[in-house]
């Protein structure tokens, strides 16, 4: 499979290049739990603003949000560190539903029975991510794609950076490369817009150099 680099050095700069057929510094890649980082940094920017409360619990935000378990709400910190006892089996579901939307997602939490009590361990589920998207749009009264696009690409001067399946196909977005019995697979990336937060933001090598050019410095770029 083909693929793009970027290393970003200490002084900010960064190095662009590919590996294989096909693929330039600005062909498009989905990110997968990559962008997670873009959510939590979207959930910090509501925070600086002073609209969101790391240490207030999710019905704060989501009054109607519940888990199968009476009592047990995380908090958003809880939710950012991974340690809202979801479960990693009850992120990895809706994989199989890309037709759920990031509403109907996190609502379904209902049924998910906690398997710690929040802030006691950790554990990897991308509900968690899912919901604070869902806080994300709630709170800022804008679709989660809208959000990132404003607050997170443009400022960043992520051209290439896209929050819709659709139009980063119409920018050259590959098949994925899928390992199946020692074969490699192609397969189309699937329109699942309800698991932006989690999953499903597409990036080139060009724009990701930006994000950690910001992330890896003072929290600027240029």
């Amino acid at each position: 499979p083909a693929a793009a680099y970027v290393v970003v050095s200490p002084d900010g700069t960064a190095s662009v290049g590919t590996y294989g057929k096909g693929v330039t510094a600005r062909t498009p890649f989905v990110l997968g739990s990559l962008s997670k980082s873009f959510t939590a940094l979207s959930i910090m920017e509501l925070v600086y603003r002073g609209k969101v409360a790391l240490d207030q619990p999710v019905t704060t935000y989501l009054p109607w949000f519940r888990t199968a378990t009476a009592g047990r709400v995380p908090t958003i910190r809880q939710l950012l560190d991974q340690s809202s006892g979801l479960p990693t089996s009850a992120g990895v579901a809706d994989v199989a539903h890309p037709g759920r939307t990031l509403e109907q997602r996190v609502r379904r939490i209902a049924d998910v029975k906690p398997t710690a009590v929040p802030g006691a361990e950790f554990q990897y589920c991308n509900l968690n991510f899912a919901t604070l998207g869902l806080v994300v749009q709630t709170v800022s009264g804008q679709p989660y794609a809208d959000f990132v696009r404003t607050n997170v690409f443009q400022p960043l001067g992520m051209t290439g950076t896209y929050a819709s399946i659709p139009q980063a196909r119409a920018a050259g977005l590959l098949k994925a490369g899928v390992p199946l019995f020692g074969l490699h697979v192609r397969e189309q990336a699937a329109d699942f817009e309800g698991a932006l937060p989690d999953g499903y933001l597409v990036s080139d090598a060009q724009d990701v150099g930006h994000y950690l050019t910001m992330q890896l410095g003072d929290g600027t770029f240029q």
